[in-house]
């Protein structure tokens, strides 16, 4: 048996997409192979026997044999030229002579003749021209013969690849392209899809496509072919497009070849273009007596689309009240009712010219501006009823109520009778609107009465002729009063004084209140609402005055009624204030000095003569203490012996009370003293009081030695603590010692003193804690032979006994309007004697209540800030009630008036009591007629609002100026129609404020001919040439 070599095939599967089919061909190599061993074999047989008598030269022993590196395989590229060696085949055989030589074949697997073998040589070369794109693989079966009898042979299998070459150009599947797309297409979208192949491989048959013709409307995706739009399409301006488009492959190793074709692209009509008006607009100019049906002019449009969507109709949007019609299909604008120019002088015709495009017509518009000529004259004015007239409204109302109507009368015809009304002047001018064609006086602003009780309006009437007439007449409306305001009162708070015991009906405090609203300010009505429980005091309903009643008032009792007062308005619906009455009860000397016992009992040691006379001095021997209830003057005691000094040995401080001696006294001697304590008010007062003293023997010195429990005593007592009250006790150990207790230093104003024989300390006269709040005192106790020292120290405590008093009676600012919130406007200070008393301070109340949302107040520290922005035309000045109270038990309170004034800044721009100004003008008027009269009002007030006006553009000419103070526009120059029929002034109003502020208004004047006006040429002069010898 033989074996061909073995040999491998690699199948790979270029794409997923596409199904792939194997299969196997028969070449005829084995069957021809089969033939050839056949024959060699019935050959070798027949001449078997022959062989055993042939040479050794003549026998053909061997068959041929191919060298090991013959190859399997061999790669060639598909432009090699005819005739080129591919491979040597390298074959031997042993044998000699013709049995070793040897023929080379190819004996089968070229099946279209592509390739040769040169038969003795053994060259495989090119026979033909290979092409890889009808075959680009080969199975040549190689066989070399010896020519040996019998012939033998050996064969291979040789695969033969063959390579791509750059050998073919890109072919278009058709030879020109036609596409047709709509114009409007948008930007970006997908018109045709080219495509071009090439049947070579790699990148021989990678095509890129790409447009040759220069153009910006189209663009090509270089991989896909696919052909889209760039720019913006119009078939009117470029109907077709013829597009070269390339095809190129993208050979790296050889020439690039490529092809091209042609893409016709047609654009298809899109209704996308509106019909055009030649001209845009129209001006035309027609007599009022024209009659019905005549043409005034002819529309033309014109429209760039074809086919239904250039054909035309034309129609009238606005018609002009119907008195114009116009043919849909020739455009002729006709006069379908009677023209009057004084009813209308002037047309603004809308026209529509519309196409018959499909799915959506387009249309345009134009204006038409018909003038109607007048041929009449405006003969009367329009007349009021009264030269001047009078209405009124609540200052409740809202904006836009209306308050009264106007009517003139014009006895012309059409439009020269129609009578507009406008408010030209007054005080009103800006509170109040008027209704132009009804006359009907409203309201523009928020009103109230007690700013401005009434204001005057002049109103004037202008009929709509051509060169209006007018009239006008002066109106008075009074603000009806609306109780809008509570009352006032003239303080915050009163403080009135009263003498106790007063008789009844005696005048304590007049209450002066007022009321802005007119309904009210002579009729309030006055209660005492609290404070008052016993009836002590009763006040007047009607004039406010507060007296006294039957019953008595007592100092002593209560020395200060707090009182609330309400005053309340008569409105339907009653507003009500209340005003704090303090009255303090003055001091009547009604009380006699009163000493604490009847009589006083001491016992003092023995004064012993001594053996050689000197001289006594006084010493304090007993203090007697006396107490009134009354006050200042009322209570201020001195004391007297009356009876018991006889020898004149004891003396007594008038002031204080302390009695002394400068008497030797033994052992069993007794004295009486009777002492007098006099007021000091008037009539005086006075009580009496025994002093019996007890001369007994010195007491012998105590066993035990005796000292007081602490080495120093601290007490502490209130200073409203009355005179006599008990401060504390000086104890001494052991107890039971008799001894006597002085005060000998620290006793600031005699205010303390101490019991002789018990140390206790009492309150001598009325205390201060504001004056002297601590003491130290020295007080001495003795047993009649030792005397010993201590220190006490008594701290008065303040009590809440002294009003917070502000630093001034009242308080006012001037701040401007544009202050930002949260600024410090004002610093509300008040003091309280009482040292440790912290303030707190309250906005109590307003007299307009959105007064207290404008401002706030820091309760720590009385500073008075803004708290929204603030608006002088809306209220200019904001009173205030500010409360301040300390914190002590029992609270005590203060009341002061913040003015707070808002001054105008200039934060409002003039505004035109009209937005746009009309005005007509013959054009023969005279220089410095007056052709119409802008207004402009600002809100400020002072020089802020001064006013001033000027012409800023549209003055062609200088033709008109206006008066800077009324704006009143005049002719400044003779007219001329036929230059100018119309001018569009800019007034500017220009306040006075620093920095100014202005606004705008457009002030449109026509030209007009008067019916009676003389003609006019249209130049001044006219020329012309003409030869001598032209005919007649």
């Amino acid at each position: 048996e033989n074996f061909a070599t073995a040999m491998y095939i690699n199948i790979t599967v270029a794409t997923s997409r596409k199904q792939v089919n194997l299969h196997c061909m028969e070449t005829g190599v084995a069957k021809h192979l089969a033939e050839k061993l056949l024959q060699a074999n019935k050959v070798h047989n027949h001449e078997d026997t022959e062989d055993l008598f042939s040479d050794n030269h003549s026998i053909n022993r061997h068959a041929p044999l191919f060298d090991g590196s013959f190859p399997n395989i061999i790669e060639i590229k598909e432009d090699k030229a005819v005739g080129t060696n591919l491979l040597f085949i390298n074959a031997t055989d042993l044998d000699n002579g013709f049995n070793g030589k040897l023929v080379h074949v190819i004996s089968g697997g070229d099946r279209d003749s592509r390739f040769i073998v040169d038969l003795e040589l053994g060259w495989l070369k090119v026979f033909t021209p290979l092409d890889r794109e009808k075959t680009d693989h080969y199975t040549l079966n190689i066989t070399v013969y010896d020519l040996g009898i019998p012939q033998k042979s050996a064969w291979r299998l040789l695969d033969v690849n063959i390579l791509d070459a750059n050998d073919n150009s890109p072919e278009f599947l058709q030879d020109m392209y036609s596409e047709e797309v709509s114009e409007n297409k948008e930007v970006g979208s997908e018109i045709i899809q080219l495509e071009a192949t090439d049947r070579d491989l790699g990148a021989n048959g990678e095509v890129r496509y790409s447009i040759v013709t220069d153009t910006d409307m189209f663009a090509i995706d270089s991989v896909s072919g696919i052909v889209k739009v760039k720019g913006l399409l119009d078939r009117e301006k470029i109907p077709v497009y013829l597009l070269k488009i390339e095809a190129r492959d993208q050979a790296e190793q050889e020439p690039q070849l490529f092809s091209t074709v042609l893409l016709k692209v047609t654009l298809e009509d899109v209704n996308d273009n509106p019909p055009e008006f030649i001209p845009r607009n129209y001006h035309i100019k027609v007599r009022e007596d024209l009659p019905v049906g005549t043409v005034a002019m002819w529309l033309e449009a014109y429209d760039p689309d074809v086919g239904h969507s250039s054909q035309v109709r034309y129609s009238l949007i606005d018609n002009g009240e119907g008195y114009f019609d116009v043919d849909k299909l020739s455009g002729a604008l006709r006069i379908v009712q009677r023209l009057d120019f004084e009813k209308k002088q002037l047309y603004n015709l809308t026209a529509r010219a519309k196409d018959k495009g499909r799915p959506i017509s387009l249309s345009s518009t134009c204006y038409i501006q018909v003038e109607v000529v007048d041929v009449n004259e405006n003969l009367y004015p329009p007349v009021f009823p009264f030269f001047a007239t009078n209405g009124s409204v609540r200052e409740d109302v809202p904006i836009g109520t209306p308050v009264m109507t106007i009517n003139a009368h014009d006895n012309d015809r059409g439009r020269d009778g129609e009578v507009r009304y406008s408010i030209r002047d007054g005080s009103g001018l800006g509170i109040f609107k008027i209704d132009e064609e009804k006359g009907i006086i409203k309201t523009a602003e928020l009103l109230d009465r007690e700013t401005t009780p009434h204001y005057w309006l002049t109103v004037y009437a202008t009929d709509l002729g051509v060169v209006p007439l007018f009239s006008f007449i002066e109106v008075y409306i009074e603000i009806e009063d609306v109780n809008d305001n509570a009352p006032q009162t003239s303080e915050p708070v009163y403080y009135p004084e009263i003498t106790e015991n007063a008789s009844k009906d005696m005048s304590v405090v007049q209450i002066e209140a007022s009321d802005p609203d007119s309904t009210s300010s002579d009729r309030l009505n006055y209660k005492i609402t609290g404070g008052n429980p016993q009836g002590f005091f009763l006040i007047n309903q009607k004039t406010g005055l507060i007296t006294t009643t039957s019953r008595k008032l007592d100092r002593e009792q209560q020395a200060e009624h707090i009182l609330e007062v309400t005053i309340t308005d008569n409105g339907s619906i009653p507003k009500s204030t209340i005003a704090r009455v303090i009255v303090k009860v003055l001091d009547e000397n009604d009380n006699k000095p009163q000493f604490l016992q009847k009589f006083y009992k001491i016992k003092l040691p023995e004064r012993i003569k001594p053996d050689r006379e000197k001289s006594v001095k006084r010493e304090p021997i007993f203090r007697v203490i006396a107490a009134d209830k009354d006050e200042g003057p009322n209570a201020e005691i001195s004391y007297s012996i009356e009876e018991g000094d006889e020898q004149g040995k004891f003396f007594i401080e008038p002031k204080t009370g302390v009695v002394s001696s400068k008497k030797f006294s033994a052992a069993g001697e007794y004295d009486i003293l009777t002492i007098k304590a006099v007021d000091n008010g008037r009539p005086q007062k006075s009580s009496a009081t025994r002093l019996h003293i007890e001369w007994i023997v010195k007491p012998k010195p105590p066993p035990v030695p005796w000292n007081f429990e602490e080495s120093s005593f601290s007490f502490s007592v209130m200073e409203s603590d009355p005179v006599t009250h008990m401060v504390g006790v000086i104890a001494v150990e052991p107890a039971g010692t008799t001894l006597w207790f002085d005060i000998t230093g620290g006793n600031y104003d005699s205010r303390f003193d101490v019991d002789k024989g018990s140390g206790t300390i009492i309150v001598a006269k009325p205390l201060d804690a504001e004056q002297k709040s601590n003491y130290n005192l020295t007080v001495e106790a003795t047993d009649g032979t030792m005397s010993i020292r201590t220190q006490i120290y008594i701290k008065v405590i303040d009590t809440n006994d002294h009003r917070p008093e502000f630093s001034k009676p009242r308080y006012e600012v001037n701040i401007p309007e544009d202050t930002i919130p949260e600024s410090v406007i004002l610093h509300v200070r008040a003091s309280d004697k009482d040292e440790k008393n912290k303030l707190i301070y309250i906005l109590q109340s307003s007299t307009d209540p959105s007064s207290l949302k404008k401002f706030r107040l820091d309760p720590g520290t009385g500073i008075l800030l803004t708290a929204e922005r603030l608006d002088h035309e809306a209220k200019h000045q904001h009173v205030l009630t500010v409360m301040v109270r300390d914190q002590d038990v029992p609270v005590k309170r203060n009341y002061v008036r913040v003015t707070i004034n808002v001054e105008d800044t200039n934060d409002h721009a003039p505004w035109f009591t009209s937005s746009s100004y009309i005005g007509r003008v013959y054009e023969s008027a005279t220089i410095d007629s007056a052709v119409l009269q802008v207004t402009a009002l600002d809100k400020d007030k002072g020089q802020n609002a001064e006013v001033t006006y000027a012409i800023e553009s549209g003055n062609t000419g200088n033709s008109f100026a206006i008066n800077p103070v009324l704006g009143t526009v005049i002719i400044a120059k003779g007219l001329d129609r036929s230059t100018r029929r119309q001018y569009e002034l800019i007034v500017k109003a220009t306040d006075r404020g620093m920095p100014p502020m202005s606004a705008v208004t457009t002030v449109r004047i026509l030209v007009t001919i008067s019916d009676n006006a003389a003609p006019k040429f249209a130049v001044k002069e006219y020329y012309a040439e003409i030869s001598e010898g032209a005919n007649i």
